[in-house]
């Protein structure tokens, strides 16, 4: 399997101008039966769309015939269709509030993104949210704000976990196991302490499990098996829960989640549902490496980060001999989207530590010096100048200058 290593192809297949795998593809799907990929059911939306707008074209185009030239009793019943139709379209398009902050979310605009998400929240009605879609919002806010608002972003997770989302009741369950363990965090007793105990968090789990959600279904194994976390003891039942949840997975893996595959390579590593197999382990992480770039073409900046790495892990998998070149192309896509000091740090240390270009200290060099005009704290200068200390002073010059670049023209304009 080899995948495409230039990098103007790279950027074609994000605005689909480039030749896909299809032979790659095709062998995946038949090693995994991965089924309909990402790219696929994105493209049946799309067309499922075009068709739905033509329909509403054509309507129309009745409605106005009829309007016209019917008679005058079919010209009330369609002057009052006509009247209810476009209350109907807005209600049914209203709810695109969720549509933009998932949106906001794949391209790291965390800030936009919790703001429509409270929108969601606070106002369903007014934006057309139902149910289900309100309570994935509390969800996404939980894991938004979880990082520095953890008092508030539990409060989030509790209730969409109370509410009836397998992942919130899953990742509740588990936090209310860790209020037994060995010096809990503070704020977890504050957030939680006294409301819930361990059978609490079998519950949680057990409801997410019973709906189907196979990371819970697997984590009840693990607890069965040891008898831990308010779970009794019990390895036969342990093994049952097993072999549903690998099933599960491999479904989730068939509808294109790369989660799901990265840990369907952990369960035939560990041996948990299924033989263990290294060989299969490693055909799942190159599904996770397909599945990843799927995402990642259509603009999901996590994805990209994540299939950076993937890629430079990869060599073991003798996917290409040029996946450090690959690596390297997602690592420019995913620091030009993100634009920011963390990420030019990042991409920076993987060229100084060799990860990335071969170890191109020109580049580690040029982007921590580019980071060190955004950082609040002097880590990226201090960083660049234990980079110079490995360099000729033409690199250092040559560096310098692409630095300078980078800051006028903007990173698009000086990664080349």
């Amino acid at each position: 399997m080899k995948f495409q290593t230039c990098r103007s192809c790279v950027v074609q297949r994000m605005t689909g101008k480039c030749p896909k795998r299809s032979n790659n593809r095709a062998e995946l799907r038949e090693l995994f039966s991965v089924g309909i990929s990402y790219r696929s059911l994105k493209r049946q939306t799309e067309v499922k769309e075009c068709i739905e707008n033509q329909l509403i074209v054509l309507t129309f185009r009745v409605y106005v015939a009829l309007l016209f030239r019917g008679r005058l009793i079919m010209r009330f019943i369609f002057i009052f269709i006509l009247v209810l139709f476009p209350i109907y379209a807005i209600g049914q398009n209203s709810s695109s509030v969720m549509e933009k902050a998932f949106a906001a979310v794949d391209r790291a605009d965390n800030e936009t993104a919790i703001k429509l998400f409270l929108e969601a929240v606070i106002n369903p009605g007014t934006h057309g949210v139902d149910e289900a879609e309100r309570i994935e919002a509390n969800y996404q806010l939980f894991d938004l704000l979880a990082i520095g608002a953890f008092d508030t972003a539990i409060i989030f997770l509790e209730t969409a976990a109370i509410e009836g989302h397998p992942a919130a009741q899953n990742h509740f369950g588990y936090l209310i196991t860790q209020l037994y363990r060995k010096n809990p965090s503070k704020a977890l007793q504050k957030a939680l302490g006294g409301k819930y105990d361990r059978r609490d968090a079998i519950r949680f789990i057990t409801t997410a499990s019973d709906a189907g959600y196979y990371p819970a279904v697997m984590r009840l194994a693990d607890y069965y098996e040891d008898g831990s976390n308010g779970a009794i003891q019990d390895p036969a039942y342990a093994e049952e829960l097993y072999a549903r949840g690998f099933a599960l997975a491999e479904e989730a893996m068939a509808g294109g989640d790369p989660n799901a595959a990265e840990d369907i390579a952990r369960y035939y590593e560990r041996g948990q549902g299924t033989e263990k197999s290294l060989a299969q382990a490693n055909r799942a992480k190159v599904a996770v490496i397909y599945l990843l770039e799927d995402q990642a073409v259509a603009g999901n900046i996590e994805a990209q980060r994540r299939l950076m790495y993937k890629l430079i892990d990869a060599e073991v998998l003798r996917i290409s001999p040029d996946t450090q070149r690959d690596a390297e192309d997602w690592a420019i896509i995913w620091l030009v989207n993100r634009d920011d000091h963390n990420s030019m740090a990042t991409v920076a240390r993987l060229y100084a530590e060799g990860k990335l270009g071969g170890g191109n200290l020109v580049m580690a060099h040029a982007l921590y010096n580019t980071a060190s005009t955004l950082g609040e704290t002097d880590f990226a200068a201090t960083k660049r100048d234990e980079v110079a200390d490995r360099m000729t002073s033409q690199q250092i010059r040559e560096a310098q200058v692409r630095a300078r670049k980078c800051v006028s023209l903007g990173l698009a304009g000086c990664l080349d």
